[in-house]
């Protein structure tokens, strides 16, 4: 049981680390996203800052010892991604390219929650007497509410 629950915690840090350097596009769908992104990323740099490992690490490397297999002998970037996907000599480059994807999403975030948005219906600019640029499916002549008020009339309650 130990070493199914020492996979598991493997897998999860796996997915842990995907999440920190690739979470940040997911704010690009759901804004939302970006506390939970936000947060994660920060406990990455603390570790890293600290020069500590990460406690999914220490709990993988009890149960794999409480499984009768080898713990990890060293942190768990060192062990499964350093010197495995890349050169370990590079370590310092792959933190800043990982840095700068981060960087990258949340600045793409940014910019889309900025960019204006398409109108989907049909509205008046109420400062001016002017359609606004919809499509003509569903442009429809609207009166602007002060106009109606000063004519006499209701405006639609809204």
């Amino acid at each position: 049981m130990s070493r199914l629950l020492a996979e598991v915690t493997r897998a999860a840090h796996f997915a842990y680390l995907a999440f920190v350097i690739f979470g940040g596009f997911l704010t690009w769908r759901w804004p939302k996203a970006i506390a939970v992104h936000l947060g994660a990323a920060s406990w990455g740099v603390v570790l890293i800052a600290a020069r500590t490992n990460c406690p999914l690490t220490y709990v993988e490397d009890r149960l794999r010892r409480r499984a009768g297999q080898p713990g990890l002998p060293r942190g768990f970037i060192d062990t499964y991604i350093a010197g495995v996907l890349y050169p370990a000599r590079y370590a310092k480059q792959v933190r800043v390219l990982a840095g700068a994807v981060i960087v990258l999403s949340w600045l793409g975030a940014y910019m889309m929650r900025r960019a204006p948005r398409r109108a989907t219906s049909c509205v008046r600019d109420h400062d001016r007497e002017r359609k606004v640029k919809v499509p003509a499916s569903v442009a429809v002549n609207v009166r602007p509410a002060r106009a109606t008020r000063e004519r006499g009339h209701r405006a639609p309650a809204r």
